[in-house]
C-alpha cells in the first residue's frame, strides 16, 4: 500500500514541477523576446575627422552593425564626450563605459603588454 501511495506523491510531484517550468517558461518568454538588440556606447581617442585612424572607427561600427543584422547597435562617441580623453580604458575596466577605440599604445602606463601590440613587428626597419 505504501508504494502505492508514494507513486501517486511522486506523479504528483512530478506534476507540479511540471507546471512550475511551464509557468517559468512562459514568463520568461516575453522578456527574453522583447529586444534582442545589443547597445553599445564606444567612445574614441581620436577625432572621427583624424586620418585613417578616425574614419576606421565609424568603418568598424558599421561593420559590426551590418554583419549582426542590427542586432548590435553601437553609437560612437567622439574623445571626451562620456568620459575624459585619456581616460576610457579605466572607464570600460568599470563598465561606465561599454567600449573604447584607441590604441594599445595609449594602455602601456596600466599593463607594458600592451607595448606588444602597439608596435610594428620586428621594427620599423623591416621591409
Amino acid at each position: 500500500m505504501a508504494s502505492i501511495r508514494e507513486a501517486l506523491d511522486m506523479r504528483k510531484l512530478l506534476g507540479i514541477a511540471a507546471l512550475a517550468v511551464a509557468a517559468l517558461a512562459v514568463a520568461v518568454a516575453p522578456a527574453s523576446a522583447q529586444d534582442k538588440r545589443v547597445r553599445m556606447q564606444m567612445q574614441s581617442n581620436f577625432a572621427s575627422s583624424l586620418a585613417l585612424l578616425g574614419p576606421n572607427a565609424n568603418f568598424t561600427v558599421e561593420q559590426i552593425r551590418r554583419l549582426s543584422n542590427g542586432s548590435v547597435d553601437i553609437k560612437f562617441f567622439e574623445p571626451g564626450a562620456l568620459v575624459p580623453p585619456g581616460q576610457a580604458f579605466d572607464a570600460v575596466s568599470t563598465g561606465a563605459l561599454d567600449a573604447a577605440w584607441a590604441t594599445p599604445g595609449f594602455w602601456t602606463g596600466k599593463d607594458i603588454a600592451f607595448a606588444v601590440f602597439a608596435t610594428v613587428p620586428f621594427g620599423p626597419g623591416l621591409g
